[in-house]
């Protein structure tokens, strides 16, 4: 088990418009805490989804970022901001919802990159007991954040007759 005072805390705190050469459909800034990692966790990772509705049955893109965990104290405190973009193939359809998740690496693991939590498989990602912890955030994109609006799966027929 992790020490009394480690803390690890993913939580979503606002998305925000991208802009730029990058053709971004959408940035999530996700406030990163992470406290007392045992040595050899030395990047964390968020991977984030969007869907179409609450029921997340289907993913129209995705993003992630990794970040470095400072190897002398163990800890990283940051705003990560993962560029999320819509497949080419939903360009058509609005995201309204998404889901963030928290990867830690952990060379010895396998897969290497393991999700922290109550419920994770290697001793060295449980939080400890009375510790504040959030692996994963689910919510609703707000309305008026878009970077560019959606792009039709097909151009509009011209009207008249063909």
């Amino acid at each position: 088990m992790l020490p009394k005072s480690t803390r690890i805390l993913l939580a979503f705190l606002l998305a925000l418009p991208a802009v730029g050469a990058w053709a971004t459909d959408l940035v999530l800034n996700v406030p990163l805490r992470l406290e007392s990692l045992p040595r050899g966790i030395a990047r964390a990772k968020v991977v984030c989804q969007i869907y179409p509705d609450a029921t997340q049955s289907l993913s129209l893109g995705s993003g992630m970022v990794v970040e470095p965990i400072d190897f002398r104290s163990g800890s990283l405190v940051t705003n990560a901001s993962v560029r999320v973009n819509v497949r080419p193939e939903h360009r058509g359809m609005r995201p309204t919802y998404y889901t963030c998740r928290l990867f830690l690496l952990a060379p010895w693991a396998t897969p290497p990159w393991q999700q922290p939590g109550p419920d994770a498989p290697d001793a060295a990602l449980l939080p400890e007991p009375d510790t504040e912890f959030t692996g994963e955030v689910t919510g609703e994109i707000p309305q008026g954040i878009w970077a560019r609006p959606p792009m039709p799966l097909a151009p509009e027929p011209p009207p008249g007759p063909l």
